[in-house]
């Protein structure tokens, strides 16, 4: 649930009963969020807090080194990459209804992402449909993305299978799971990295 807080004195003059009504069983947060910012609009106040939050595949790992866009609030935000544990922040965010674009090459997903009061805290995104960002098992964004959240650090997410990191990375994962060493990267290499990152 929602909660606004105000200086004293000023409770009685908002409408908080109706935002608060909407909260109720089924939330709608986009109709929370405007009914919120409409009210405050009216008596000169401006609710600020943040997006944070932390990407992850659906079997917990961080999703990665991705460009991320944020969407919403009324004007363009700065672009940010997600941290080696798949986090994205954005401070001094209103009060608004917000979506996050991630990218990696020329693949895109786009997802909601909750507002914070300056309280709360790291917002946790399982991406269902991480395999639509990172491509198939063979796409080489992917699998550095998979190995380096596996500890397995590919350097640079530049989609080069070839890149002496990458191969290195792909040399000891393969050695780690008894997999036969190989040039280049193995069919059953790509499955066992898919299935233990989960997309």
């Amino acid at each position: 649930m929602l909660r606004f807080y105000c200086p004293e004195g000023l409770g009685p003059q908002l409408p908080f009963q109706s935002i608060a009504s909407l909260g109720r069983t089924p939330f709608d947060m986009k109709e929370t969020c405007r009914v919120a910012r409409n009210s405050l609009n009216t008596i000169g106040l401006r609710v600020i807090g943040y997006i944070w939050v932390q990407f992850l595949s659906p079997l917990h790992y961080p999703v990665l080194r991705v460009r991320c866009s944020l969407n919403g609030g009324g004007r363009d935000w700065p672009v940010r990459v997600s941290s080696d544990d798949g986090e994205v922040l954005w401070k001094n965010v209103p009060l608004d209804h917000y979506s996050v674009t991630l990218e990696l090459g020329s693949r895109r997903i786009k997802v909601a992402a909750p507002w914070l009061r300056a309280d709360e805290r790291i917002h946790e995104q399982r991406l269902k449909n991480a395999s639509e960002l990172l491509g198939p098992q063979s796409s080489p964004h992917g699998i550095q993305i998979r190995l380096t959240a596996l500890g397995y650090d590919c350097g640079a997410i530049d989609g080069n299978p070839d890149s002496p990191a990458t191969r290195e990375s792909v040399e000891r994962f393969q050695q780690d799971y008894g997999l036969l060493a190989e040039p280049s990267l193995s069919i059953a290499t790509q499955e066992l990295l898919v299935a233990i990152y989960g997309a």
